[in-house]
């Protein structure tokens, strides 16, 4: 055989295909499947190890994308309600596991957490929150005036169903021709509580549920001698509420405001009222963060303090301590009482879900399980029956806030991030002048430009009881000094 007949296919030349059809076929030899060593017998292509693998890969990747499309996704709560450790935790284990929709992760934030997740953010951006908790006017409000919540008004009839009062919904929709974005979920506010002994030593003529600043001041005073130990208690630790009674409850109560006069003799009034009370206040008060622990221990007989931070001990024993409204001064009985709600985020992932969480925690039964656990009043009517033991804090906090005498103290507002430095204006006030005992008018003056310059670069208004509207808030600008000390 020539080398041209190999390039052109050997002796078959042009006739290839005719060649191979017509050449005898090899006689075809079956394989015989392999059996491995102690099978009984040969491996299938049913039961081939790999196959089968396969198989089983499939059938489960098939029934996870199938339970995937049919579970309820999870909702991602943020708040700055409920963020102590003790209080989160109950809320977890003991509200929402009773939950029986989608599975719900909770996260407590503090303000600037809060508001960097929900407002700091570019427009249109895909989000992570499905569900914001926190307190209506002052954080929950303005991300609604920035569109940043999406409308829930086709909740209100349900809403209204449940009980929910007329006055607290209009509160949590302040113009009613637009749209709903804020659900109210939970009040709470400040009260006085003590132990029932200490009644007998109130001062002669001195109505309970009536009490005056000066009163509470001879009551200490009544107290400190018969027993031989201070019997007032504040909540002046690192973690204590201090910082929201000084602007919220007690210097109003001299002043009429919070900024307008906090450089005024009536502000000199009140911070000597307290350099007067604190030696019969106990000492050990600058480390006291829940006021309920030193009730319970019998180290402090009286408090002003948070309904949620009074509940175990009203819980504990409710026939040993009974609440009262916190005290009047010059200028009136003053107290923040603030309504907590719910809202959802415009670029929530699950919008749905987070509607049916709103829907479970505005139920009656849940909103009783909340003061029983939590100690915020609720926003539906609650009986006797559901709550006997924590119904003396309840009714005492309704009287104060339904009082006509008393003048509700407002959060401040668009601080933002610098809400920290303005409770540090307070808290270092009381330092200076409580603590150390620097001169009350010097000290004043100097946290007062403090307070000036803080509104002035934020551009703040004010709120009630100051003088609503005015942008920025001013401190009083005849007492105040432009330098610190």
């Amino acid at each position: 055989m020539n080398r041209d007949q190999g390039s052109k296919g050997g002796a078959c030349g042009d006739q290839e295909a005719r060649c191979l059809q017509s050449a005898p076929k090899a006689k075809s030899q079956k394989l015989r499947p392999w059996t491995p060593p102690g099978a009984t017998g040969p491996w299938t292509p049913l039961t081939h190890p790999i196959r089968l693998a396969v198989r089983f890969l499939v059938l489960a990747l098939l029934t996870l994308c199938a339970s995937e499309a049919t579970a309820e996704p999870t909702v991602h709560m943020l708040s700055t309600q409920l963020a102590p450790i003790e209080e989160a935790r109950r809320f977890t284990e003991h509200i929402l596991s009773r939950f029986t929709g989608p599975r719900v992760i909770f996260q407590p934030a503090q303000l600037s957490v809060f508001l960097s997740r929900l407002a700091d953010r570019p427009p249109h951006a895909t989000g992570e929150i499905d569900l914001a908790a926190g307190l209506v006017v002052e954080e929950l409000q303005p991300l609604a005036d920035q569109h940043r919540l999406l409308p829930l008004t086709d909740l209100e009839p349900r809403l209204r169903q449940q009980g929910i009062p007329d006055e607290t919904l209009d509160a949590t929709r302040p113009n009613p021709q637009h749209p709903r974005y804020i659900v109210p979920w939970l009040h709470a506010t400040y009260i006085m509580a003590a132990r029932k002994e200490a009644l007998a030593h109130l001062p002669p003529g001195a109505d309970p549920q009536n009490l005056t600043y000066d009163d509470l001041l001879h009551w200490g005073e009544t107290l400190h001698r018969v027993t031989g130990s201070p019997k007032i208690g504040l909540p002046a630790g690192e973690k204590g509420l201090l910082l929201m009674l000084l602007p919220g409850t007690i210097l109003p109560a001299f002043t009429g405001s919070v900024v307008n006069g906090f450089v005024s003799p009536e502000a000199e009034a009140a911070w000597e009222w307290l350099r007067r009370v604190w030696p019969h206040v106990h000492p050990a008060s600058t480390t006291f963060h829940f006021m309920q622990d030193h009730l319970l221990s019998g180290e402090v007989w009286v408090t002003l303090e948070h309904t949620a931070r009074l509940t175990d001990a009203f819980r504990r024993q409710p026939d040993t301590f009974v609440a009262l409204p916190v005290p009047r001064g010059p200028k009136g009985r003053f107290s923040r009482l603030t309504t907590n709600g719910l809202a959802i985020p415009d670029n929530a992932p699950h919008p749905e879900a987070a509607r049916k969480v709103i829907e479970f925690l505005t139920q009656p039964a849940t909103q009783e399980q909340l003061l029983l656990e939590e100690g915020f009043l609720p926003v539906t009517p609650i009986t006797d029956q559901s709550a006997p033991e924590l119904m003396g804090m309840v009714q005492a906090a309704e009287r104060q806030n339904r009082d006509p005498l008393t003048q509700r103290v407002h959060q401040p507002r668009e601080l933002g991030h610098q809400e920290t430095d303005f409770n540090a204006i307070f808290l270092t006030t009381f330092s200076r002048i409580v603590l150390r005992g620097k001169p009350v008018a010097e000290v004043i003056r100097a946290q007062g430009a403090e307070l000036a310059t803080l509104y002035q670069s934020a551009n703040a208004p004010c709120v009630p009881p100051d003088r609503a509207g005015e942008r920025p808030c001013r401190v009083n600008p005849a007492m105040a000094a432009e330098h610190t000390p």
